[in-house]
Formats: structure tokens, sequence, C-alpha cells
């Protein structure tokens, strides 16, 4: 299980890195590391959220197949507890690209901003399919997952040289549509493997969705009202934070998320391991 979890995470880097090395050979070395600078800021949500993720997933799902369980139930639940969260970083990481970019590379690398936005809603699209990897290994569909990251290299790769002729735009663009395509893929040739039909997953990606926009909207309106925030770039990123989380929780509630009951869990173990919640009677 670990050595295909390892194979799996090789495809994937290897996936990540074809457009760059496209770019370089079709828009010259200074898109390459443009479309590269983008991408390094959509992986902090990947080292963020996924990378752990894909360390729990496939022994996870493993244990559930040798219980007998529904596994098709875990991937659900496990869709909706990472969405929620993922979602809610890359709606972010799309609205304030510019300053985020911007802060971390500097003003040279203001070419990458648009792309930054386009890879951050590609890889929010994709979130399902990539999910999707854990369940169907610990099935033993082990050589369909292979090919279909396989068809992913091949989607991500056509998109890139189509999309370059029309430049770095036209490439962010095209990778955003390919998601689009990967995820229809996966739909049809794996989720009905671990039993589960598209309207369930639209059904427990939908209040993801929900909690992720209802707390976009804070940087959101902080970028629409920009002018009226001290000169800095930091001033939206910060406040987007301050407010965003409990943005977050409130919405996380209203909407009875899975995080929210999670959280909740999580403080009261916490709580009852340090003494603070008492037993009754004495």
């Amino acid at each position: 299980g670990g050595d295909i979890g390892a194979l799996y995470l090789r495809t994937l880097s290897m996936v990540s890195g074809l457009p760059e090395l496209i770019l370089g050979r079709t828009l010259g070395l200074a898109s390459s590391a443009m479309f590269g600078r983008a991408q390094t800021v959509v992986s902090i949500v990947e080292r963020l959220v996924l990378q752990g993720t894909y360390s729990v997933a496939l022994p996870m799902f493993a244990q559930r197949v040798r219980e007998g369980g529904d596994i098709g139930a875990l991937y659900l639940r496990t869709l909706s507890m990472v969405s929620g969260l993922a979602w809610t970083l890359l709606f972010g990481l799309a609205i304030l690209a510019e300053p985020v970019v911007l802060l971390l590379y500097g003003a040279q690398w203001g070419d990458a901003v648009p792309l930054a936005v386009a890879l951050s809603v590609a890889m929010a699209v994709q979130l399902p399919a990539l999910l999707l990897t854990g369940p169907m290994l610990a099935l033993g569909h082990h050589r369909r997952v292979l090919w279909l990251t396989l068809l992913n290299l091949a989607l991500q790769a056509t998109a890139t040289v189509a999309g370059s002729a029309f430049g770095l735009l036209g490439v962010g663009l095209a990778v955003a549509v390919a998601s689009l395509l990967i995820l229809a893929v996966w739909v049809v040739l794996a989720l009905p493997c671990v039993g589960v039909h598209a309207r369930a997953l639209a059904g427990a990606a939908m209040r993801s969705l929900a909690l992720a926009g209802a707390t976009a909207a804070v940087p959101g309106l902080l970028w629409l009202g920009a002018d009226l925030l001290p000169d800095t770039l930091w001033s939206p990123v910060l406040l987007s934070v301050c407010m965003g989380v409990p943005m977050f929780a409130v919405a996380a509630r209203s909407l009875a998320h899975p995080l929210w009951h999670e959280l909740q869990r999580t403080m009261a173990e916490g709580m009852d391991d340090r003494g603070w919640v008492c037993g009754g009677g004495g």
C-alpha cells in the first residue's frame, strides 16, 4: 500500500511539473518561470491540506475495506471534510492572488497573478478526483488509477500546448478547462467503482461550496474596498485571515457542516484531556 501511494505521489509530481517543461519550449524560459511561481503559490494549499490527507487516506480506506464497511460513505465524508477547508483556502487565494504573489515574490512576478487564479480554480475543480485515488487503490483498482493518472497527464499536456498559442493567460484558462474534463473522466470511470452516484457527490460538495463561498466573501469585499484600506499589500491579507476565520466558523455551524461537528468533537476531547470538563458527582 505504501509503495503504491508513493508511486502515485511521484506520478502527481510529474503531472504538476509537465506544463513548465512544455512552456519552456513553446513560450520561453521567462513564461515557464512565471508558471512555476504561480504553481508554487497554489501548492501552499496542497502542502497545508492535501499532503496530510494523501498520507492517511490509503490506510484509512484500506482498513474500511478490510472491515467490510461502506467505502463510498467514507469517501463522501472525506470529501466534505477536505473540500470544506481546501476550497475555502483556494477561493481566498484566487481572490487575493495579487497581494499574495507580490508579497512573496515582488512586483517583477506580477504576470504570475492571473495564472495563480486559474491554477487555484483548476485545483479546486480537480479535488474530488484527487480524493478518489485513496478508495480506488484500497479496493485494488491500481491499474485503473494508473491509466486515469496518465490520462490526466495527456489532458494537461494538450491544454498547455493549445493554450500557449494565446500566451500565459491562455495557458491558465486551458488548464482550468482541462481540470473540468479530468473531473468528468474520474466521475464517469472511477466514481462508480467506489459505489457513489454522481448526485451523492454533488450533494456532498454543495455544502462545502456554500461554506467556501461564504468565507470567501470576506476577502472579496475587502478587495473590492481596497481603496479604503491602508496602502500596503499586507492589509487585505491580514484582514481576510482575521475576519475570515470567525466567518468560517459561523458558516460551518450554520450549514451544519461536518467540519463544525469535527471541530466540536476535537475541542470537547481537548477540554476533557485537560480536566476542564468535570464529571458528575463529587
